[in-house]
């Protein structure tokens, strides 16, 4: 079970670093390709990227975030997933490709800076993790390197080849989405409350707190989770006495669910 815990400045940490991680959104979104197989675990065993596609990686030192955008298929449902990688230009003829989510909580890495590379979120928010090009972990709450992927380089047609045999999307089998929001707890809430939720394969998820008219005033959560039960929780106290919505999006699906803050 992964359990994080956030207090009001974490929350105010978090929505500031969340609203400065927009300016790192990746150069280009690729066309959806079939990653999954339908009737069990399938995995991305490679991808080939278009040099021309990235004027930043014309230069040694020049890197980029590129997200993947995979599709499966499972019974008469269809999902997206998004998979993120950091791709870094660090001689004419040689590239370094690692994983584009932190290894601490999943949440966006910046492209290498040429110097590291750094958490979108902040210290502040209980965050801030930060590695070296080759991915080892330098400071920060994260408990592992960035996973690396072997490249090559085809001058020739000018495209990188990253394999990444080690990342695997499980399918889950059963008939129904394994994926369960649970009430809040306490609800009616005066300080901290707690959400919980139930993930049956690893995704992309978002997890959300908005008032009544619709703003949102909270973000719990914004990654890749692997399945399993995660809890957030969730400082009422700097709000005001009222019915709150808490929402669960993960690849196209959509749970909501209300609490009521009392003084």
């Amino acid at each position: 079970m992964e359990n994080r815990k956030h207090s009001r400045r974490s929350f105010l940490g978090k929505a500031m670093a969340l609203g400065a991680a927009v300016a790192f959104t990746p150069e280009l979104l690729l066309n959806p390709r079939r990653l999954f197989a339908s009737n069990g675990n399938d995995a991305l065993n490679s991808y080939t990227v278009n040099l021309s596609d990235y004027p930043k990686l014309d230069t040694v030192g020049g890197s980029v975030s590129i997200v993947v955008q995979g599709i499966y298929y499972r019974y008469s449902k269809t999902a997206n997933l998004l998979f993120r990688f950091l791709l870094t230009r660090v001689s004419p003829t040689t590239f370094i490709a690692e994983q584009g989510y932190c290894t601490h909580s999943f949440s966006v890495l910046k492209p290498y800076n040429g110097s590291t590379i750094d958490c979108t979120l902040t210290a502040a928010s209980g965050h801030g993790s930060q590695y070296d090009i080759n991915g080892v972990k330098l400071v920060g709450p994260e408990s592992s390197n960035l996973p690396i992927y072997a490249t090559s380089y085809d001058s020739v047609n000018g495209t990188v080849t990253i394999d990444v045999p080690n990342v695997t999307f499980g399918v889950d089998n059963s008939k129904d989405f394994p994926t369960e929001l649970y009430q809040n707890f306490p609800n009616p809430v005066k300080t901290i409350t707690t959400i919980k939720f139930k993930l049956g394969y690893y995704s992309h998820v978002t997890l959300t707190v908005t008032d009544m008219l619709g703003h949102t005033i909270a973000v719990l959560t914004d990654g890749l989770l692997p399945s399993g039960e995660h809890s957030y929780d969730f400082d009422a106290s700097i709000w005001n006495v009222g019915t709150y919505f808490y929402t669960l999006n993960i690849e196209g699906q959509s749970f909501t669910k209300q609490m009521v803050v009392i003084k």
